[in-house]
């Protein structure tokens, strides 16, 4: 059976505002910059790349000056906030609603071009902790000690991991001599053409994204300290999603299916952060789910990829679960 496996496609579109962070804090003065109306994002390889070769010309005082961390702000002249400067990553219209230096802003996962995506680990990793949460299984393996604390289940040995759904789905450290090839991929996934091209030209905080406001309270004090989150607007989709599900033993068959119960999981919780306090909430939507053999990938043409279902949603596939696990059990002979 290890010549087999499944392929679906899928839209994930955002019903509330999505915030996947990169553990980045943006500060204002540093990264962000307000000059004449916009906003600069610096790029601070090359800025400080320049500060040094001005630095090393200017002497010692100069150098000592500039590595005593002084803000970007401080380090950048009128004539550098040109539309071409390699000195900044993007810049945007408008400014922050304060100009407090330091003001901190909540990054939001971006690629090498500034572009937002969905990491397929984060899906991965939710669909994951939701599973082993629904079936009770012990956190026994540290990802992180110290905080926040991050730990996941492993199993330990042979006999555990016969038994474990989630092991085998979504795999174990490499290293484990009893474990079988991770079944399930989950690729990264770019925002959708269709809404790069929308979000372009909405007046959003940054580009492509919104920027919301919150602050904690001091339950004594009733003092405010402000923060602000990155987010992905809501009712925008990432597509087209793949998810890879490799068949390996006659048990798979079975597997598969904590796959679509652990979609859906994610899809009555909510994926990045704070989703207590609404933000997260996701629909897969358009899923096409295809079945590929080994023979397909000898001569796809007298072995064709098979489309088992089109066009549907999570909520169809579930529904129509026992007949889909049928289809793809007699593309196997039965077996």
């Amino acid at each position: 059976m290890s010549d087999l496996h499944t392929t679906w496609t899928a839209e994930v579109e955002t019903l509330s505002p999505l915030h996947i962070g990169t553990g980045t804090e943006l500060l204002l003065g540093y990264d962000l910059v307000p000059h004449r109306g916009q906003t600069y994002r610096v790029d601070e390889d090359v800025l400080l790349e320049q500060a040094l070769v001005q630095a090393e010309s200017a002497g010692d005082a100069a150098m000592n000056q500039l590595l005593a961390g002084r803000p970007a702000a401080e380090l950048l002249t009128a004539a550098d906030f040109d539309a071409t400067s390699p000195l900044f990553r993007y810049r945007m219209p408008g400014t922050p609603f304060t100009r407090t230096a330091g003001a901190q802003v909540q990054e939001q996962i971006k690629d090498v071009h500034d572009r937002l995506y969905l990491p397929g680990s984060s899906l991965k990793g939710k669909m994951r902790s939701l599973m082993e949460r629904r079936l009770g299984l012990s956190l026994n393996r540290y990802v992180r000690r110290g905080k926040p604390e991050v730990r996941i289940h492993e199993c330990d040995d042979a006999t555990q991991y016969a038994e474990c759904d989630v092991c085998k789905v979504f795999g174990v450290a490499g290293e484990k001599e009893f474990a079988t090839p991770t079944r399930l991929f989950v690729r990264d996934v770019a925002l959708s053409d269709e809404d790069v091209e929308r979000l372009a030209v909405l007046d959003t905080e940054l580009p492509y994204t919104e920027v919301k406001w919150e602050a904690a309270i001091d339950r004594i004090t009733s003092a405010a300290v402000p923060r602000q989150f990155e987010r992905v607007p809501a009712g925008v989709a990432f597509k087209p999603m793949q998810l890879v599900f490799n068949f390996y033993e006659g048990d798979d068959l079975r597997l598969l299916r904590r796959v679509f119960e652990a979609m859906e999981l994610v899809q009555d919780d909510y994926l990045g952060g704070m989703g207590s306090r609404g933000y997260g909430e996701i629909a897969f939507e358009n899923l096409t789910l295809t079945l590929k053999t080994g023979d397909y990938y000898e001569d796809p043409q007298t072995s064709p990829a098979q489309d088992i279902r089109e066009g549907i949603s999570l909520e169809e596939l579930r529904k129509e679960e026992r007949a889909i696990m049928g289809e793809i059990e007699q593309a196997l002979g039965g077996d």
